[in-house]
């Protein structure tokens, strides 16, 4: 059975990147939006679909990964070396 760590991680993860890429394109299309009361709708509505949209890829990803680190510890350790090593060439 996942921990609450483990159900409440991909919401952490998902508002963290949801926040950062609503920060970059939000200005723009609300720039074009005259209404308030219409631009307050888009920023929650992008909020809130960009929030669900990370964690559900952030789940997708990790419950295989974390079930097959249950299976076996070598393929868990490649797994989070592979990972780190991508998430650092993204970085860069």
């Amino acid at each position: 059975s996942l921990g609450f760590y483990q159900l409440v991680r991909p919401l952490a993860v998902g508002l963290v990147h949801g926040m950062a890429g609503s920060a970059a394109v939000s200005p723009l299309v609300l720039a074009a939006i005259r209404d308030p009361v219409w631009a307050l709708a888009y920023l929650l509505v992008f909020g809130v679909g960009t929030i669900a949209g990370m964690m559900l890829i952030t789940s997708a990803i990790s419950i295989p990964i974390a079930r097959v680190g249950r299976i076996s510890t070598s393929i868990s350790r490649c797994t989070r070396i592979a990972s780190g090593l991508i998430s650092l060439g993204f970085g860069f």
